[in-house]
């Protein structure tokens, strides 16, 4: 399942990876009835073994829970275990970013690469990283959330965003990088 902060796209598969069906509901509105409904309908009254839930945000690597707002409407700390009582199966959360680089490693543009970065230019700027193989979360969840880091005191999607969204406060990309320190070597010259 996907969610994002306009709607949620849910897509069942059988266990030989086929899609069987699939459904999108928009948002805002109740979400965990519309998470329970959504996969109620993709999966057509076939049994739903387990659900992943693909989400933006940084999801705790020891928690399995959100370690913050991820700006979804209708987000709470218990959609978990509400929808786990919904659906009555196992519900996993992970980082939508995290998901991609997964499918990518094993069906799409890496796969025979045992290390990559993906990056994430959607609703956000994200990252994932997949060094041996592996999936790095980080100690906190963070590893690769390129769109945390800050530059110059302006954080990073307020720097890069404002010429594809315009709606970020805060200086341009060009006066955030006049701003942030020279990792220029010094020249040499010769005599």
């Amino acid at each position: 399942m996907d969610i994002r902060r306009t709607g949620i796209a849910v897509t069942v598969a059988d266990l030989a990876g086929r899609t069987v069906g699939s459904a999108v509901r928009a948002l805002p509105g109740p979400l965990p009835e519309l998470i329970v409904q959504a996969v109620a309908e993709a999966a057509g009254g076939r049994p739903i073994e387990a659900v992943t839930l693909g989400a933006p945000g940084l999801v705790h690597p020891h928690t399995s829970g959100l370690t913050g707002d991820n700006g979804v409407p209708g987000w709470r700390p218990d959609l978990l275990e509400e929808v786990r009582r919904g659906l009555g199966v196992q519900v996993v959360l992970e980082n939508e970013v995290n998901l991609a680089a997964i499918a990518e490693h094993r069906l799409g543009a890496a796969v025979g690469h045992a290390d990559f970065v993906l990056l994430w230019l959607d609703d956000g700027v994200g990252g994932a990283v997949v060094l041996g193989g592996q999936l790095r979360r980080g100690r906190s969840g963070g590893a690769g959330e390129v769109g945390l880091l800050e530059m110059a005191g302006t954080s990073f999607c307020c720097a890069v965003e404002p010429a594809v969204r315009g709606d970020c406060p805060g200086p341009s990309w060009s006066s955030a990088s006049r701003q942030a320190p020279s990792r220029s070597r010094p020249s040499s010259t010769r005599g």
